[in-house]
């Protein structure tokens, strides 16, 4: 991941020039921080743990939630909106994951 992350860097410089976004203060740089290390960490940890629990199919299958939970982690942290599109969507997700569920305990 981090070499991955270098190479995006150095495309970004060579693409954008001085237009590229790099920490300015130390709030910048803490949450820059936190999302290289701790919530990388957690979130590798969460995966291996539904591994554990689940068939990688099954945990597979949560993947797909991740825009929803992002969407809804942005209404209640940043208030932005849930569209009726949005909200479709999420239902769409969850009667997915409850189907892929329900066929996997079916069908062990």
């Amino acid at each position: 991941m981090l070499v991955g992350t270098l190479c995006l860097l150095g495309l970004t410089v060579v693409l954008r020039g001085n237009d590229v976004w790099l920490p300015q203060n130390v709030p910048d740089v803490l949450w820059l921080l936190w999302l290289a290390v701790p919530a990388s960490v957690i979130s590798f940890g969460l995966w291996f743990r539904a591994l554990s629990l689940r068939t990688a199919t099954e945990a597979s299958a949560w993947l797909a939630a991740v825009p929803a939970f992002a969407a809804v982690i942005a209404w209640i942290s940043l208030g932005s909106e849930l569209t009726i599109a949005q909200l479709a969507g999420m239902g769409c997700i969850a009667a997915a994951l409850y189907l892929q569920s329900r066929a996997a305990h079916d069908h062990p």
